[in-house]
């Protein structure tokens, strides 16, 4: 493998090779899942904000405000 120190002085196995392949492999598959994870979450966000009523909004957005201590009124 190219940018190793290899003792042996060989190329690298076959062995080697495709354990890289299937690391890099998972990697993929990690940042597939987490990209799909952000979208849904994103998406499930712009439709309960969407579909909510603004008067539900406004009694969230204040009792959050409550709960975390910050002053309203």
């Amino acid at each position: 493998m190219r940018g190793h120190a290899n003792p042996g002085g060989d190329a690298g196995t076959g062995r080697e090779i495709m354990t890289t392949l299937a690391a890099r492999l998972r990697l993929l598959d990690a940042d597939v899942l987490g990209i799909a994870l952000a979208g849904l979450l994103g998406l499930g966000l712009v439709l309960v904000a969407g579909f909510a009523s603004a008067e539900a909004m406004h009694g969230a957005a204040h009792d959050q405000r409550h709960a975390t201590g910050f002053p309203c009124h």
